[in-house]
């Protein structure tokens, strides 16, 4: 057996050169730390917030503010508890002092609000980036006037409404002016009123090109979105969707009807 004196002196230098190894590990810690806090005080909250929830998160935090005033608010349609959570919860504090009102909370959505919201946010997952319109358009009928002049001959299908089980309505179809002039979904009405719903996506219709020549080509004519459960709380409705080309001519298509299955 090692000597008591040597096996002091054999001990003390393996806690050192312990500490030697680990304290490197630690000041760098502490520095990554320390950048990290620094951060945090220095970067706008829209920028951390936005960079965990990915990109459209802190456009949507823009387009939030140029609508709703530091002191106004905006309807929030998201799940409390369910997909959408953190990026509403994220929202919610990068668009302060502007007031959240939640949907489910709010008590005059029968009549017209003593205080219109400023916007309307449509939050449906974690995944995709919240969906800001300007306005409630929840609370009165729609006035289509306001879009330009009315065109019948429009070219537009709505080629598809349904009730989805988890109660939110999916409406799908196409949008394109002839000569390729491009074409938005204006509005969804329900029952005669406008409701907020998801960002449309645009997808490809091929077959329109080919059965509808003079549109010209349709990268981009076919188009999918969907009503929030939270909107959509009856179990039937007259659907409507109003279109609207770039050079100011719209279409309200015919109204299909739309029910709960039981």
């Amino acid at each position: 057996m090692l000597p008591l004196g040597f096996r002091r002196v054999a001990f003390r230098v393996a806690v050192l050169a312990a500490l030697l190894c680990v304290i490197p590990l630690w000041l760098r810690a502490a520095r990554q730390i320390r950048r990290e806090v620094r951060q945090g005080w220095t970067t706008p909250l829209e920028v951390l917030v936005g960079e965990e929830r990915g990109p459209g998160f802190r456009e949507a935090v823009d387009e939030l503010r140029r609508a709703v005033p530091p002191d106004g608010s905006y309807l929030l349609l998201a799940d409390p508890d369910g997909p959408g959570a953190l990026t509403a919860i994220s929202l919610r504090h990068a668009a302060l002092p502007r007031k959240a009102m939640l949907l489910r909370r709010y008590g005059e959505l029968d009549g017209e609000p003593a205080v219109p919201p400023g916007a309307t946010v449509v939050v449906e997952n974690d995944e995709d980036p919240p969906a800001v319109a300007a306005g409630a358009g929840l609370f009165g009928r729609f006035d289509p006037g306001s879009l330009g002049i009315e065109d019948t001959l429009l070219p537009a299908a709505v080629d598809e409404v349904v009730f989805e089980p988890t109660g939110k309505i999916r409406v799908s179809g196409w949008c394109q002016g002839f000569g390729g002039v491009s074409c938005e979904v204006a509005a969804v009405l329900l029952n005669g009123k406008s409701v907020p719903v998801t960002r449309p996506c645009r997808v490809p219709r091929p077959d329109v090109e080919a059965v509808v020549p003079s549109v010209g080509p349709c990268p981009r004519a076919g188009f999918r979105l969907t009503v929030p459960e939270s909107v959509a709380s009856g179990d039937r409705f007259l659907v409507e969707v109003v279109f609207r080309t770039a050079d100011g001519r719209w279409r309200a298509y015919p109204k299909q009807a739309v029910e709960r299955s039981r």
